[in-house]
């Protein structure tokens, strides 16, 4: 505890110092992963997370739970692999490593490859956040959708932000996904239109408002019920 409050005074406790989390195999080095894969005959489910992860903490109790109650049949074990000095390691457990569609960037190839696509959508991720795996089939199916099209409007790209620092740093990445949009090479806050039909151009029976009718609508009618969306 003293060392991890030296290192980060704002830190957040340690995982392997919490009592309920005492079925939990707590491994911290790169050694003991190599050795605990090697030499344990039972299952084991590994969680990568980072102390700062506010998805990562959220699923601890029940990792810690299951690990009790599966106690003896399987291994539940708990890696931080927030520090740089296990780069090697998340690079090697890392979404880019997998066949994608997705082109994924480096902090030396990053410039080069918005200098040669002069429309793309890049995702800053980290292979451990939740949301970012919720997003990453529908991110790769659009990807390949878009692979396909000689007339592409653009392309899709992803950068592992915990390992290529200088890229995350240079934009200010805080939270995980952050997606930008990239026009010949500079960040564009504004995203060009989808190029399907907006659901107001569409046939429905949906009331559409706007800024300067929607007071007014709402004053004709009793009861209404409003959706605020994105398109």
């Amino acid at each position: 505890s003293m060392v991890a409050f030296l290192r980060d005074p704002t830190g957040a406790p340690l995982w392997e110092e919490n009592p309920e989390a005492k079925d939990v195999v707590h491994v911290e080095t790169e050694k003991d992963f190599r050795k605990l894969l090697k030499r344990e005959e039972r299952p084991i489910l590994m969680m990568l997370y980072a102390p700062w992860c506010g998805v990562c903490k959220r699923m601890q109790p029940v990792f810690q739970q299951a690990a009790t109650e599966t106690k003896g049949k399987f291994v539940l074990a708990g890696m931080n692999v927030h520090p740089a000095e296990f780069d090697s390691l998340k690079q090697e457990y890392n979404w880019s490593e997998t066949d994608s569609p997705v082109f994924h960037l480096t902090d030396d190839s990053f410039d080069g490859f918005l200098l040669e696509h002069p429309s793309a959508l890049v995702m800053f991720y980290a292979p451990w956040c939740g949301h970012c795996k919720k997003m990453k089939p529908e991110y790769e199916e659009a990807a390949e959708y878009l692979n396909k099209d000689k007339n592409s409007p653009g392309v899709l790209a992803a950068v592992d932000t915990t390992i290529h620092k200088v890229v995350g740093d240079r934009f200010k990445i805080s939270g995980f996904p952050t997606v930008k949009y990239f026009e010949k090479g500079e960040e564009n806050p504004q995203a060009p239109p989808p190029p399907e039909q907006s659901w107001e151009d569409k046939p429905s029976s949906v009331s559409h408002l706007g800024m300067e009718d929607f007071r007014e609508a709402l004053k004709k009618k009793k009861h209404s019920l409003v959706m605020f969306y994105a398109p």
